[in-house]
């Protein structure tokens, strides 16, 4: 058998041994990966749901109207003094 198939059976030996060993850990790691994996679908059906709820779009213009209103405003003021400066 020539030196270069010699070492490669030495390699996969090993790699096996080591696949063998870290097979438990593997399980686990699968089985993390999977509650990760469902966990990650509630995820996302939870936030889709927020997002119909506050509008999609419509939330993000809101946002961005709250943002000019916030900067031309330049110091927001207390809401009593908004509602009686509205009124006048």
């Amino acid at each position: 058998m020539s030196n270069f198939a010699t070492r490669y059976f030495e390699l996969t030996d090993r790699r096996d041994a080591i696949n063998a060993q870290v097979a438990p850990l593997q399980a686990q790691l699968d089985a993390a990966n999977a509650i990760a994996i469902e966990a990650q679908a509630n995820a996302n059906a939870i936030a889709a749901e927020i997002n119909a709820i506050r509008g999609g779009r419509d939330w993000l213009e809101l946002k961005t109207e709250i943002a000019q209103l916030t900067r031309a405003l330049g110091k927001i003021p207390a809401r009593p003094v908004a509602e009686e400066a509205a009124g006048q």
